[in-house]
């Protein structure tokens, strides 16, 4: 995550960026974000630029080894820790025995809240705590060195859920800090902490988008119409994933526009195949990047089709009739496809022109459809 990729919010990027940059870095700090706000993205993009090895004057670098294990929640100088509670699959409410389970949930809802967490989880409406255990493994990783980033960072996203013993012990590790340890803390709701967690941190208010912001993250990063866009923007009253809600169509409507490209690239049809470039082209990066990745996983799902296994093809009824259409190509070819569009997504990720980019795509993937 970098702070290029967080639309709005400039002075206190710049602001962050500042202070490493002057050897003015925080022990704590703490994102104060609306339910479903960009709290735990900032955490991530100050996280990646404080370990970053090239850092520029106002962003990471995004491809040293540290900033591309920071966007897989993988580096070993970056713990987290969050609300959890015993599971059907998970007894002990732990945080390092559901890495995966997060890693996957920040991954695919960014703006997510304690609910959607919960439900991801499989919690079936128990009380999320960050337990008086998991407190004695946030002071135990506390007393560890940095292994091989500049600092030591402890991510803790929603201490307002941290119980009477692991807020005490919280405050005793932010009295003493470690030298080159940092914390992040994103809350929702300040109001639930204690006043002597707050002050001893250095608080950064992150007010909701605004409708002009929240049109262009959902124009630009999830490829939705301006005019829908504005609307949802205008309803949804700064919170992102109410907006989403309110575009919840979006995706099937891309489910759609894939099938249409395909079967142009399978019939050939040069002309369609040059209109649609046109209309990729005026999408935003983000948007682009979103609608290949979509088509990649339906591309996973059609080589399963092609082992005629329905039962463990993974997509609502109404999408199974095209994949099994489309597995009927044969797994080979829905590789090689496959394959065309992850380098398309190289190219676009290098900022080649996108239009030629995926025009040249389109042919490749029409000469694969009709190849022997």
């Amino acid at each position: 995550m970098r702070f290029s990729e967080i639309y709005a919010y400039s002075d206190i990027k710049e602001k962050l960026c500042k202070s490493v940059l002057n050897g003015h870095v925080a022990h704590a700090l703490m994102f104060s974000a609306n339910e479903g706000g960009a709290g735990l993205q900032m955490a991530l993009a100050y996280a990646t630029y404080l370990n970053c090895e090239n850092k520029l004057e106002n962003d990471s670098c995004g491809e040293c080894p540290s900033c591309h294990k920071i966007d897989k929640l993988i580096h070993p100088d970056l713990s987290f820790f969050f609300p959890l509670t015993s599971t059907k699959s998970q007894q002990k409410p732990l945080g390092e025995l559901f890495l995966k389970e997060w890693r996957e949930f920040v991954q695919k809802h960014p703006y997510g809240t304690w609910v959607d967490w919960g439900n991801f989880i499989g919690a079936e409406n128990k009380q999320l705590i960050i337990s008086k255990d998991e407190s004695k493994r946030i002071l135990a990783v506390s007393s560890m060195k940095a292994f091989e980033g500049e600092y030591k960072i402890n991510l803790i996203w929603l201490p307002e859920y941290l119980n009477v013993y692991s807020a005490n012990a919280l405050l005793k590790i932010l009295e003493e800090p470690p030298a080159k340890t940092v914390f992040i803390l994103i809350t929702e709701n300040v109001e639930k902490l204690l006043p002597t967690i707050v002050s001893r941190t250095q608080v950064l208010r992150l007010p909701p988008y605004n409708v002009e912001a929240l049109s262009h993250i959902l124009r630009e990063k999830y490829g939705i119409e301006q005019d829908k866009a504005e609307t949802a923007a205008q309803i949804s009253q700064g919170n992102l994933n109410e907006a989403l809600s309110i575009c919840s169509e979006v995706e099937n409507n891309q489910h759609l526009l894939i099938r249409e490209w395909l079967l142009d690239c399978y019939k050939n049809d040069a002309l369609a195949l040059v209109n649609k470039a046109d209309e990729f082209q005026k999408w935003g990066r983000e948007a682009q990047k979103a609608f290949l990745r979509l088509a990649l996983s339906i591309l996973r799902e059609t080589m399963i089709a092609t082992s005629g296994h329905d039962n463990l093809i993974n997509v609502p009824e109404n999408q199974k009739v095209f994949i099994n259409k489309l597995s009927k190509n044969g797994w080979e070819k829905i590789a090689r496809i496959a394959e065309e569009l992850n380098k398309t997504y190289y190219h676009l990720e290098r900022n080649l022109h996108p239009k030629i980019v995926f025009l040249d795509s389109s042919m490749l993937i029409s000469a694969i459809f009709r190849s022997l």
